[in-house]
């Protein structure tokens, strides 16, 4: 009966918080290439490396009411990491068990993470509504199980294509 007191909700709240919190500072600290611009900008203003902690951090928090003076293309990308943070899409990904809640099937087409019926058996003809949850997992599910070599040059002359197209 103790346990319905609330005590675990608020711990569990302030876990999510710090879990959130960590990633965004991992994340200005080393940006990946594409969001180099976040570390300029948050060592240039403390006010608004606030503000963009907070925002991606805290769903309560109006993102349309904070004056943050970022590019379009930058302010898609603090949304982006808003959905994944404050709204808990990367939590739930993470908490979901490989190889037994979702997973890849090599025997589709496409090379998405699938729902599982049980460890090891993907359910036939179901997939993830939401893209972001798709995306999610499957980032997740290659991080676990990797690519086989048969996929890397799949991708390799994909990239190739791809760069010969565009010249």
């Amino acid at each position: 009966p103790e346990v319905f007191r609330g005590e675990k909700t608020t711990r569990c709240g302030e876990l999510q918080r710090r879990f959130r919190r960590i990633v965004i500072e991992e994340l200005i600290n080393e940006p990946p290439y594409e969001m180099a611009w976040i570390k300029t900008v948050c060592e240039e203003s403390k006010a608004l490396r606030d503000a963009i902690v907070e925002a991606t951090t805290d769903p309560s928090v109006d993102f349309g009411a904070v004056d943050v003076p970022l590019s379009c293309e930058q302010r898609k990308q603090v949304l982006v990491l808003r959905g994944y943070l404050g709204f808990g899409m990367l939590e739930h990904a993470l908490n979901q068990r490989h190889r037994v809640e979702f997973g890849l099937d090599a025997s589709r087409k496409k090379r998405l993470a699938i729902p599982f019926r049980a460890a090891d058996v993907p359910d036939p003809r179901s997939e993830f509504l939401h893209p972001d949850v798709s995306l999610l997992l499957t980032i997740v599910a290659y991080h676990y199980s990797g690519l086989s070599r048969a996929q890397v040059v799949e991708a390799l002359r994909h990239m190739g294509c791809q760069s010969k197209e565009s010249k």
